[in-house]
């Protein structure tokens, strides 16, 4: 999976948060974007493989980023 511009990975943020309250969505949006991009595709590749059971609060990495953050 290659990111080509913009409007596509945009476009798949919305699609993983759409779901989230709005302070969850600051909070996973402000975690997306403190990721390289090796670990950015991994997640969107995660979201496209999973669909709806991809949860991105309950992802490893999620929560060893709020560790450290907190």
């Amino acid at each position: 999976m290659e990111l080509k511009n913009d409007t596509v990975e945009s476009d798949l943020i919305e699609q993983i948060i759409k779901n989230y309250p709005v302070d969850q969505q600051k909070e996973i949006i402000e975690y997306l974007q403190q990721l390289n991009n090796e670990k950015l595709k991994t997640c969107f590749i995660a979201f496209d493989h999973l669909k709806s059971s991809f949860n991105i609060i309950k992802s490893n990495g999620f929560q060893e980023w709020k560790k450290i953050k907190n």
